[in-house]
C-alpha cells in the first residue's frame, strides 16, 4: 500500500495539466466522431484502434495514459481543474466553429442560419417526440424572394421518414412542399417566398416513425436563409399552392394544434417513450 501511495503522489510519467487537457479534448472529439459514424465503428476493436491513433498523435503510450489516469484519480481536485479546462476548450471550439460558419455564409448571398434549436438529436422509442419542428414568423429581416433551405444529416434510419415545409401568406393562401427522406446521409429541402405576395410565416416538421429498438441520429440541422437569386426563384415550380379559405393565423394555429395532438396520441400509445 505504501508503495502504491508513493507512486500515485509522484508525478513521474504523468502528463502535465496542459498536455492532459489537450489529449482529453481530442479524445472527446474522437468519441463524438465514432458515435456519429457508428456504422464504421461497430466493433470495439475499431473504436480502440481509433483511440490509439489519438494517443499516437500526442506521442503518448497506453501505459502513460493509464498512469496519468491513476494519478489524477488519486488527486480529484487536480482532475476537476483539468476537466474545467477541457469543457472550456470544447465550448470555445464550438463557438469558433459557429462563428466561422456564419461568417462564411454571410459572404455568399447574405445568407444566415436561422435554426435556433439544437443541431443534433437522438430519436428512439423513449424520446419525448419523434418530430423535429420549427416555426418562423415574418420579421424585418425578411425580403421578397428569400429562400429557406432546411437540411440535416441522418444516420441509422431504417423506418420511413417524411418532412414538410409551408409558407403562409397574408392573402390566406399558402405554398408547401412535402417529401420522403429517402436514404441516410445529407438531405435538404428549399422553399422560396413569392416576391409578389406578403408572407406571414414559414414552418415545417420532420416525422420519424421509429420501430422497435431503432435509434436514429440526426446531425448538422440548419435552416439557411438566402437572398433572392434567379436560380433559387426557378425552384418555385415544384411548390404546391392551396387556399386556406379561412383566416391564415387560425389555419396556422390549427395546423400546429393538430401536430401536437398527433404527438400526444403517439406518446399515450407508447407511454414508455
Amino acid at each position: 500500500m505504501f508503495v502504491l501511495l508513493m507512486s500515485c503522489s509522484d508525478k513521474g510519467g504523468v502528463l502535465s495539466h496542459d498536455d492532459f487537457v489537450s489529449l482529453l479534448v481530442d479524445i472527446h472529439k474522437g468519441e463524438a466522431y465514432t458515435d456519429i459514424n457508428f456504422r464504421d465503428f461497430r466493433m470495439d476493436s475499431a473504436r480502440a484502434a481509433y483511440k490509439q491513433s489519438i494517443l499516437a498523435k500526442h506521442g503518448i503510450t497506453q501505459e502513460e495514459f493509464d498512469t496519468t489516469m491513476v494519478w489524477y484519480g488519486m488527486h480529484i481536485e487536480d482532475y476537476l481543474e483539468v476537466y474545467d479546462d477541457v469543457i472550456a476548450e470544447l465550448e470555445k471550439e464550438v463557438a469558433n466553429s459557429n462563428a466561422s460558419l456564419n461568417a462564411s455564409l454571410s459572404l455568399i448571398g447574405d445568407s444566415v442560419n436561422t435554426w435556433t434549436e439544437s443541431s443534433y438529436y437522438v430519436i428512439n422509442k423513449k424520446s419525448p417526440s419523434q418530430f423535429l419542428t420549427f416555426y418562423l414568423e415574418k420579421d424585418e429581416n425578411w425580403e421578397p424572394g428569400d429562400s429557406y433551405t432546411w437540411q440535416m444529416k441522418t444516420f441509422n434510419r431504417l423506418s420511413p421518414a417524411k418532412w414538410t415545409m409551408v409558407i403562409a401568406y397574408e392573402d390566406k393562401t399558402a405554398e408547401y412542399k412535402s417529401e420522403e427522406i429517402a436514404d441516410d446521409g445529407w438531405t435538404k429541402m428549399t422553399m422560396v417566398i413569392d416576391s409578389l405576395r406578403t408572407p406571414v410565416a414559414l414552418y415545417g416538421y420532420a416525422e420519424f416513425n421509429i420501430h422497435n429498438d431503432e435509434e436514429i441520429y440526426v446531425d448538422s440541422v440548419s435552416l439557411i436563409r438566402n437572398r433572392v437569386t434567379e436560380l433559387d426563384y426557378r425552384r418555385r415550380f415544384n411548390q404546391r399552392r392551396f387556399n386556406f379559405g379561412i383566416d391564415t393565423q387560425k389555419k396556422l394555429d390549427d395546423e400546429r394544434s393538430g401536430l401536437r395532438e398527433r404527438m400526444l396520441a403517439r406518446a399515450k400509445a407508447d407511454p414508455q417513450r
